[in-house]
């Protein structure tokens, strides 16, 4: 039913001062479309070397969550993520020839972002409330994954 209309990534960036927090097109499965968006691991391997800790447990459920203010672009996130769902983005600065670590100076300077369920907004993802064909949804285990599929051959 997804149109591509894109108010799903509309609305994401607008609720993230600009910056999308997830990639629309990913894998697909039967005719379903997956998001590229960030599964809230168990046991997450992108807070692993986070120099400056801004990628953490946000304490609301499994939300893992990026503190922008203290994101350095390192990459160290993104590299690590095995499901690509977090997305580096330029600030339009460059780094100073002072900075630490010594590998970033005079490069431009980026910022690491990723979907954090919206967990600061009672009304829930941005994404999904904003979809006007209703098809976007949140999926939170393989169980609900297999109703959806269910409901949809119906």
């Amino acid at each position: 039913v997804c149109t591509r209309c894109d108010d799903c990534v509309r609305a994401c960036s607008d609720t993230h001062g600009g910056r999308a927090r997830f990639i629309r097109e990913g894998d697909r499965y039967d005719n379903l479309l997956i998001a590229k968006s960030c599964y809230h691991c168990q046991d997450p391997v992108c807070l692993i070397g986070c120099p400056t800790g801004a990628i953490r447990r946000a304490n609301v459920g499994d939300v893992v969550e990026i503190k922008e203010q203290i994101c350095i672009g390192c990459e160290s996130c993104s590299n690590k993520c095995p499901y690509d769902a977090i997305v580096m983005h330029p600030t339009g600065e460059i780094w100073p020839d002072n900075a630490v670590p010594e590998r970033l100076r005079s490069t431009p300077q980026q910022v690491a972002s990723k979907c954090d369920h919206c967990h600061t907004s009672p009304q829930g993802p941005a994404c999904v409330r904003n979809c006007p064909q209703h098809c976007a949804v949140r999926v939170g285990s393989i169980t609900e994954f297999e109703h959806l599929l269910e409901r949809r051959s119906k």
